[in-house]
């Protein structure tokens, strides 16, 4: 019989109970520990080449923008292009509790997903669903695209149309294609499907908005596909291949 690890033991009522050895922060283990692990940060932040733990994310970036703009205003509005079924709401409201009352919160995506829709998701009185972005008639604070835009062939054009109609003052992209690759175009299996997808170089992607956005954060986003935490594309030859996507939040130029 194996015994479960455990890095706790005891309960207790004070420090003074616990005693312990409070030099522990001083030992030579707990020290060269501290010296191995900013080496490698320092090693990682010089070579500036692929993802690592410093610069790896596992979540959508969108709530924690939410959170600080709710900070500063007491309402916002989101459009989430390509939202699916609102599973980014869910999460939204579960991490950042005054987002429930005080966001407004539309989704666009396709028919057939929004037609399947569970109908609890529609009971929710400040989250909406809208098969077109014409039916979105006021402007937003913040653009969420979350892996979608890789899907659309003309992502140029779309965004303008987005900044123009909605003027936000956030973009936020959560697990796009993107990194340090040349711009390119594949097929992406799913199932017995093939769906185009566009992949993009970093330095493209943000000088298409650098004329009215910044960018703010840009981090590698990390999730198991096919019980890998890197993405699956060893058919592609290597200069093509992506480790990770990547989170990138823009903010509007004054």
């Amino acid at each position: 019989m194996h015994l479960k690890a455990s890095l706790w033991e005891g309960i207790y009522q004070s420090f003074e109970e616990v005693g312990g050895d409070h030099d522990a922060f001083d030992t030579d283990i707990w020290i060269n520990k501290q010296k191995d692990k900013i080496q490698l940060d320092l090693n990682i932040l010089k070579e500036s080449t692929g993802s690592s733990r410093i610069n790896t994310s596992k979540d959508y970036p969108l709530s924690l923008v939410v959170a600080m703009l709710l900070a500063q205003q007491g309402n916002i509005s989101i459009l989430d292009f390509g939202g699916g079924m609102g599973s980014q709401y869910l999460e939204l409201i579960s991490k950042v509790p005054p987002a429930k009352d005080h966001v407004k919160y539309f989704v666009v995506d396709g028919k057939k997903t929004l037609d399947n829709t569970p109908r609890e998701m529609k009971a929710f009185s400040n989250l909406s669903f809208h098969e077109s972005l014409d039916e979105v008639e006021k402007k937003v604070d913040i653009l969420h695209i979350g892996s979608a835009l890789q899907y659309i062939e003309d992502w140029k054009g779309l965004l303008f149309y987005l900044i123009e109609k909605f003027d936000p003052k956030y973009f936020v992209f959560s697990d796009l294609l993107v990194g340090d690759i040349p711009t390119f175009v594949s097929s992406q299996i799913f199932y017995d499907k093939k769906i185009p997808v566009k992949h993009y170089n970093t330095e493209d992607f943000r000088q298409h908005l650098e004329a009215k956005f910044h960018l703010l954060y840009k981090t590698f986003f990390s999730t198991e596909i096919l019980g890998k935490n890197e993405l699956p594309n060893y058919s592609l030859p290597e200069k093509f291949r992506l480790k990770h996507s990547m989170n990138m939040i823009f903010k509007r130029r004054n």
